[in-house]
């Protein structure tokens, strides 16, 4: 079986595929995969060998794992977005072609002569599909299957009923326009508002607690160390102690980054799913500081 016949057949390959081809990469999706997955193994092994750090290298597998298996979506969203801010000047720019009595297909051209992002590869699609047969209905639907856009899938949808219905184009493009322009605007809105909650927890669940930890820890292993002899039986199960203590602590951070991670995808996007876009990040931000918070303490202490 091959590649080809693999995306074909599973239905998360397919759609994986379709986020590859978005984001312009055009290793096969299931060469992508596993070469990820062996990839983030592989380094999450050597680093585990060089600093033998069990926690560090888990974390650094799941963080290279997630980027590199979720890069292709996250180039697939980010042209999503662009299709999104520029749907409503393109829809203008057909409308204002139109009313001054040129046909689709020229208001069309129009628009490719304008820099509109990914939209003007889009439209360019959508004209090479209409010179080669296709109507201009069967076009656009075409285009909102593959741009994977909402707003642009049920602005085609709504274009096609009024081409259908006869209706003026040029006023429902228009009416589109601004109705698109206030969704983007409320989206925007959104996020800016959330800045301040989304800065807080960042700060605090992946900055802030992990270096307090981890001047924690390095303030009882000084006080350990300094108030028993290394050799005698005390000082080995003060020790043992302290790294049970240092391993809960750790497993303490990674849920509370992981929870943190939870807060922000709700009050950034309000969608569970975005945790595992967040989740990866701040428990690598999280860890990264709780030693450096371990190497500061150790710098302020003489350790």
């Amino acid at each position: 079986m091959n590649g080809i016949e693999l995306s074909e057949r599973f239905e998360f390959l397919a759609k994986y595929k379709k986020y590859m081809n978005s984001a312009k990469l055009a290793a096969p999706p299931e060469i992508w995969i596993v070469g990820s997955i062996i990839a983030s193994a592989v380094l999450s092994y050597l680093s585990f060998i060089l600093l033998n750090d069990f926690f560090g290298s888990i974390i650094l597998l799941l963080f290279l794992g997630t980027f590199s298996l979720g890069y292709p979506y996250m180039l697939h969203q980010k042209r999503i977005e662009d299709i999104d801010k520029n749907l409503p000047g393109v829809l203008r720019e057909i409308a204002t072609s139109l009313k001054s009595g040129g046909t689709m297909e020229h208001s069309l051209k129009e628009v490719i002569e304008s820099d509109h992002g990914a939209m003007t590869h889009e439209i360019k699609v959508v004209i090479k599909e209409m010179r080669d047969g296709k109507t201009f209905s069967d076009a656009m639907k075409s285009m909102a299957r593959r741009a994977d856009s909402q707003l642009l899938e049920r602005s085609v949808f709504i274009i096609v009923d009024a081409v259908k219905a006869g209706a003026s184009i040029a006023d429902v493009l228009e009416a589109l326009a601004e109705d698109i322009r206030k969704i983007y605007r409320l989206k925007r809105d959104r996020v800016s508002k959330t800045t301040m909650q989304f800065m807080f927890i960042i700060f605090a669940g992946g900055l802030i607690a992990p270096v307090l930890f981890g001047l924690s820890v390095q303030i009882l292993h000084f006080m350990i160390t300094s108030a028993t002899s290394g050799t005698s039986d005390i000082a080995l199960k003060a020790l043992d102690a302290e790294k049970t203590l240092t391993d809960y602590m750790t497993i303490y951070l990674i849920i509370e980054a992981a929870f943190s991670s939870l807060m922000i995808s709700i009050i950034r996007t309000g969608k569970f799913t975005k945790v595992i876009t967040y989740g990866p990040m701040m428990i690598a931000m999280a860890y990264f500081f709780f030693k450096v918070g371990q190497v500061f303490g150790g710098m302020l202490l003489g350790a």
